[in-house]
């Protein structure tokens, strides 16, 4: 969805530096039951095989039948896809269902997925061409593993950075619930959506960060909003509509984000500045493809002599 580095530069509010044009999202309360709706994160898709378990016990339950079986710590179990079923490998009693959840013995405890701990239960289904992985947990506990994995280890006095994001990731959590529902959860947890490690990524600055936040979102017109962000801006950030198709937003306009004295707050990304370099017979090849989805002839990708610039961005970038 976005690139990676080690802070946020936000569409429609930063990390302390850029501020949006008028008329601003405002930070809402959430209202919610306790403002911890229940949120469901795709960990994997088609998955062959998953390893479960290998940290504390854990309890296999069908939701029409009940508790299936315990299973003891460190010990652990497969999942795999057998025919129409998911079937479970390394217990004694064979167990193949089109649906199975695991939940911690102990209340408040981990599940451990392919070596990987994570809060909340486990849900496994089937799906076309292996299993769908899936980690129910309430929001806040999800942002714990989420602010952390954006946003990296940072330094003291940095606390407020993490709160922006920790407002941003929970504004896009609310805003996109449901948006991989046909695969049986709300979130990837992957750049597709936001980057969840699950517990192994959680820091102490960053929960402390959601911690102080909790339940707090960006609202325009009472519904979140599009809480676009990326890792760097080279010192402006863009248009909604320039960089997502349909983002035309009253609250994703184009602002500079540099600081008093004049350098940009994302100046340090190792992304603030690259080049790419292609060949004649390179960029004639991706012209090959592209141009014929533009309803442009392909034969032109063999006839370019030259480039030049016909439109620029707010920002000053090229425009598509």
């Amino acid at each position: 969805m976005r690139p990676r580095a080690a802070w946020a530069i936000l569409l429609a509010l930063t990390s302390g530096s850029c501020v949006p044009q008028e008329p601003p999202p405002s930070v809402t309360p959430l209202t919610t039951p306790a403002a911890d709706p229940e949120i469901r994160i795709g960990l994997a898709l088609d998955a062959v095989r998953t390893v479960i378990g290998g940290g504390g016990a854990f309890r296999i339950t069908d939701p029409d039948e009940g508790p299936l079986v315990e299973i003891p710590a460190q010990m652990t179990v497969d999942v795999v896809l057998r025919g129409r079923t998911v079937a479970l490998d390394g217990v004694a009693t064979a167990i193949a269902r089109s649906l199975l959840v695991i939940e911690p013995v102990d209340s408040g405890a981990t599940i451990r997925v392919n070596g990987r701990d994570y809060r909340g239960t486990v849900e496994l289904r089937r799906s076309l061409n292996g299993v769908v992985v899936i980690n129910r947990l309430g929001l806040e506990g999800y942002l714990l593993g989420v602010v952390a994995a954006e946003m990296g280890r940072r330094a003291p006095g940095e606390e407020e950075a993490l709160k922006a994001q920790a407002v941003v990731s929970r504004t896009y959590a609310l805003r996109n619930m449901g948006r991989h529902a046909p695969q049986g959860f709300d979130l990837s947890a992957d750049v597709s959506d936001q980057v969840y490690g699950g517990v192994a990524s959680e820091t102490p600055m960053a929960t402390a960060a959601v911690v102080a936040t909790r339940g707090e979102f960006l609202s325009y017109d009472g519904a979140p909003i599009d809480a676009f962000f990326s890792s760097t801006c080279a010192g402006r950030t863009e248009d909604g509509p320039a960089a997502f198709a349909g983002a035309d937003r009253p609250y994703l306009r184009s602002v500079d984000d540099h600081d008093p004295s004049g350098i940009a707050w994302c100046a340090g990304s190792p992304r603030f500045r690259w080049s790419e370099s292609w060949s004649r017979a390179e960029l004639a090849a991706v012209l090959k493809r592209t141009l014929p989805a533009n309803n442009l002839p392909s034969v032109a990708a063999t006839d370019l002599t030259a480039m030049r610039v016909l439109e620029r961005t707010a920002s000053g970038r090229i425009a598509n």
